[in-house]
This record gives C-alpha cells, structure tokens and sequence, in this order.
C-alpha cells in the first residue's frame, strides 16, 4: 500500500468455506519497486486476478520466494486483490534484475480467493518499476500506508499503493489525501510533510519528489 508502498503485517481471517478448486486467484503483475529511491527495490507489489485472503505467517517462512531476495513481512495492497512483499535490506543482488516470483501452495499459510480456493503454485516473472525520466520532466513517486487514496485536484493521478507520475516542465500540482470509509488520514511525509495532516499539498514539480501518505 502499498501502495510505491504499503501494508503492515497480515493478521488472521476467518477460516475459509472449501470447495472445488475451480478458477483459483492468480497472480497476473509482479512489479519490482524503489520505495526508498536508493536503486535497489526494497518491495514487491503482487496484483491477483481476484481479492484474496492470507492468513499471517507467524513462523517467517512464506510461500513466497523471490529469487535473490529474503522476504522481511508480507501485507495487503489496498482493496486485498494484491499483496506486498517487502524484501529485507542488503539482500539485493542485482539492481536491474526482474526476478521470478515464486508461491508454492504447499505451505500451511496459503492464499485463498473467497470461495476458498487456494492459489496454485505458480511462478511470475516481476517486473522493475525503474523510471527514465526524460530531460526537462521530474518523477513524482507516491507511497501509500493503510487505506486510502491520493489523487490529484484535476483527476489525472490517483494513487492507493506505491505509484509514480512523470510530469512534464514545472508544474504546480495539487494533491489530495482521501481515506477509505472508516478510517481517517494520519499525515503527509516527504515532499508534503509541511502539510501535515491537512488532505492537501501543493507541489512545485521542479525537481523528482516523493510523497508519502498515511491512513490508519
């Protein structure tokens, strides 16, 4: 929740109602990404084909693996049809790799759509979120903790996980901080931290930024 960044640790759900194994969730995009822009990804931001559900995995071993990288926790990325796996630090092999992304439905702690079928075991290729930016354009990365949204005063970005915007020349943007139902907005950090819990920022879009927000 990330979103780009992110999710805490997963807690338990109720035990799910089995039956067929017909049309198990899937994971259709692995995307690598730079949370603390240091060229390395520090997370992985897996989208399903379905919401799904993953019980904590108390004991610290995952049926996630992703190659050249150790797993530090595992949380939702926000509407719980992703997940995010953030990879501990110093463990980062190759900083142009686009590792597979391994889930091995033999482990107690699996996922499982709502019908309770499990996911399969299944091997996806990540992808890098890496950005060119071209000359006279700045990056805007955006990361979001717990459940909520930021968008943009005109509606052109909208953001609920870890997400980026190339925005073309100096641009004054506005950004608007909106919580899902039942939760409130905790605070700006980065480029809007003079914000501070207010739900929204100016930005001057004259350098890369990165913003990050928090809902709880």
């Amino acid at each position: 929740m990330a979103g780009l960044l992110v999710a805490g640790l997963l807690v338990a759900f109720e035990e799910p109602v089995f039956g067929a194994d017909r049309k198990p969730p899937k994971i259709a995009k692995a995307v690598m990404v730079d949370k603390d822009e240091d060229g390395f990804a520090d997370r992985v931001v897996l989208s399903y084909t379905e919401k799904i559900k993953h019980r904590a995995d108390d004991d610290g071993a995952y049926p996630f693996r992703v190659v050249g990288y150790r797993i530090a926790r595992v949380g939702y990325a926000r509407g719980e049809k992703g997940l995010v796996l953030v990879l501990q630090e110093k463990t980062k092999t190759d900083p142009n790799a686009e590792p597979n992304v391994l889930y091995d439905r033999g482990r107690d702690w699996g996922v499982f759509d709502a019908r309770g079928n499990e996911a399969r075991t299944q091997t996806f290729k990540a992808t890098r979120a890496f950005v060119s930016v071209p000359e006279g354009s700045s990056l805007l990365v955006v990361n979001i903790e717990g459940p909520g949204t930021v968008t943009t005063l005109d509606g052109s970005f909208a953001c609920s996980t870890s997400c980026y915007t190339v925005v073309a020349g100096t641009l004054v943007m506005m950004l608007e901080a909106q919580p899902d139902d039942g939760v409130t907005f905790g605070g700006w950090s980065g480029a809007c931290a003079e914000s501070g819990t207010q739900p929204l920022c100016t930005l001057i879009m004259d350098a890369n930024k990165t913003v990050g927000a928090t809902f709880g």
